[in-house]
């Protein structure tokens, strides 16, 4: 799509793909991820009883459901299109900007540490991720290791009667 759009691209041994435009000499970095988290098709149901299919995009109402189409494949197709328009409308560009998309952040998160030295770190980075119209700049993550022993509720006080995760760390 970012050939198609007249915009520069390389891919870096299938871990970074990098949409650039601009000749300046600082340049923005604009990082998103492309990966998605292993599924659970159980969970990919609506309120309503709906049965979703996590393998395919599908339309609901005004609504699209598909894995990573809020995380963050919207900050990608956003971000490309950006570009396209200030492309196609000629927009004098003071710098040059990358378009950073990362096929490792729901896993190992190499893909970034990778790019970075094999390249130069942009001057500026902004961080696509989160739900639109809304995103986020992440400052890091944690992750919580927790062991309860199981007995029957009680009723009595606080208790946890049902918990669930996803199927990777990140």
């Amino acid at each position: 799509l970012a050939e198609g759009f007249g915009l520069a691209f390389r891919n870096i041994d299938n871990r970074v793909y990098e949409i650039s435009l601009g000749e300046g000499k600082e340049v923005i970095g604009i990082h998103a991820h492309a990966d998605v988290v292993p599924v659970t098709p159980a969970n990919w149901k609506l309120a309503d009883g709906t049965k979703l299919d996590p393998f395919k995009v599908t339309l609901v109402g005004d609504r699209m459901y598909g894995r990573g189409t809020e995380d963050d494949k919207n900050g990608i197709v956003v971000a490309l299109y950006a570009l396209k328009v200030a492309k196609d409308e000629k927009l004098p560009l003071a710098r040059q900007f990358k378009l950073l998309v990362d096929t490792t952040e729901e896993t190992t998160g190499d893909a970034i540490p990778y790019y970075f030295e094999r390249n130069a770190t942009p001057d500026y980075n902004l961080a696509l991720d989160g739900g639109y119209p809304v995103v986020i700049a992440e400052k890091g993550y944690g992750t919580v290791m927790a062991t309860f022993a199981k007995r029957a509720g009680s009723g009595k006080g606080a208790e946890v009667v049902n918990l669930t995760g996803g199927l990777a760390t990140n």
